[in-house]
């Protein structure tokens, strides 16, 4: 019993380290996307500028 215990948790770790390794493998291969750069008067408030949200009836 102790064996298969054992067995089954290494297991689970080789599982979990080549999962994460995946994830990070396809983190690195996704380009970044360049943030926009919105310019504004230096007066001017972004909040204010947005349009409400549009109201919904459930």
């Amino acid at each position: 019993m102790c064996h298969s215990r054992r067995y089954r948790d290494e297991w689970r770790d080789e599982r979990f380290d080549e999962e994460l390794r995946h994830l990070m493998d396809r983190e690195r291969e996704r380009p970044r996307r360049e943030t926009p750069v919105v310019e504004r008067e230096s007066g001017a408030d972004p909040v204010a500028e947005r349009e409400p949200a549009p109201a919904t009836r459930r």
